[in-house]
């Protein structure tokens, strides 16, 4: 059975830690060698952000070399000897390496391809240039790919309008191995929290400004995280009179974070545009309910699991009204967050090895039906 399944291989700029556990559970279930391709190690960017090396078990690394002549002959040399593996790509477009890698497989005819894609960043004039940008790149290669794993429902279908056909386009989410955890009760002061870049995208600021229009002060905010708009929305902060209830922790390593996120009742995600949003995951595993904005892909997970609520992009009035109920309605938040202990094993890394290797079996080898993405379904089923 090994010598009828093809190896695999993901190409990414670097190892994550939000994909590194589902693509090792995938290694440890593939009856062939499953390798991960980077481009380089975790930069210095990502590490003052918390990232660290991930630990795998099963999962080959191939980490290439600095020096792009040598990693150009490196990658040659693999596509010569893997043309009919299976191989998956992400960042085309944006990261070198697994550019390079697409377009001498593709030059070679490579019968296996597929893409993990998040929608580009469609924020000010640059969202046009990036959508042609991406629409310019792929039109020569629509019928290539056997697969597209889409993060999130808008990504679903900005790459649909791109021209990827339905039968090639597949929902997905990116996820991350968390402990699991127990259902805490709010508690008199409820714990905000907010985690990640404090930049216009993120849009921390959003949820600064709603801060006064909340209806009492029994409420605390923990932001973990930095980034160039911190030091002004301190100083927002301080003039609003809140500087004793708002705590600015800077950047925190993912697995601090992780262990901090327990002990918050609900994650507030701002985002005025964001491709997935890993903190979302992290929170409902956390068993943390999360508000999040409607411009930020894993609101999905929010939608499925009824564990908080959704709300326009940059709307201050009605995140401080979904604030405000959880607030005055303790017995709603409690709610929520078992409902978000009762969704966490649906989106655990296990769960996504299974349907990535459901999925390579179904396009690649002829094999099976086409997955069904459980995260998506709103019972309890899946």
């Amino acid at each position: 059975m090994t010598e009828k399944v093809p190896p695999m291989f993901f190409w990414q700029n670097m190892p994550t830690h939000h994909q590194a556990a589902s693509l090792d559970e995938l290694a440890r279930l593939w009856p062939s060698e499953v390798t991960g391709v980077w481009g380089s190690r975790i930069s210095d960017a990502r590490r003052r952000l918390g990232w660290a090396e991930p630990t795998t078990t099963h999962l080959r690394h191939c980490y290439l070399a600095d020096e792009a002549k040598q990693w150009k002959e490196e990658v040659r040399m693999l596509a010569d000897a893997h043309r009919e593996a299976i191989h998956v790509f992400s960042g085309i477009g944006a990261y070198a390496p697994a550019t390079y890698g697409f377009d001498c497989l593709s030059e070679r005819n490579a019968p296996r391809m597929g893409l993990i894609v998040e929608p580009p960043i469609m924020l000010g004039w640059r969202r046009h240039v990036r959508h042609w940008k991406t629409k310019f790149y792929y039109r020569g290669h629509l019928k290539e790919l056997g697969c597209v794993f889409a993060m999130g429902s808008a990504a679903m279908s900005y790459y649909s309008r791109l021209g990827f056909a339905s039968a090639q386009l597949f929902p997905f989410f990116y996820q991350e191995d968390v402990p699991p955890a127990s259902f805490r009760e709010p508690g008199q002061v409820l714990q905000l929290t907010y985690a990640g870049q404090i930049n216009f995208r993120k849009g921390l600021d959003t949820l600064i400004d709603a801060l006064p229009l909340l209806p009492c002060a029994e409420w605390k905010l923990t932001i973990y995280g930095d980034g160039p708009d911190r030091q002004r929305l301190e100083r927002k902060v301080s003039r609003q009179g809140l500087a004793a209830q708002v705590v600015f922790r800077g950047n925190t390593p993912a697995a601090t974070l992780i262990g901090e996120l327990p002990r918050h009742d609900l994650c507030i995600v701002p985002s005025r545009f964001d491709g997935w949003g890993m903190v979302v995951n992290e929170a409902i595993q956390s068993g943390v309910p999360v508000l999040v904005s409607d411009q930020t892909g894993s609101s999905d997970l929010v939608r499925s699991s009824g564990a908080g609520a959704i709300f326009p992009a940059g709307d201050r009035g009605r995140l401080a009204e979904l604030i405000s109920e959880r607030l005055l309605d303790r017995a709603r938040l409690a709610e929520e967050k078992r409902a978000a202990l009762r969704f966490a094993p649906r989106i655990s890394p296990a769960i996504a090895a299974e349907y990535l290797r459901d999925t390579f079996r179904h396009v690649f080898l002829g094999e099976g039906v086409r997955p069904v993405a459980t995260w998506l379904s709103t019972s309890e089923s899946g």
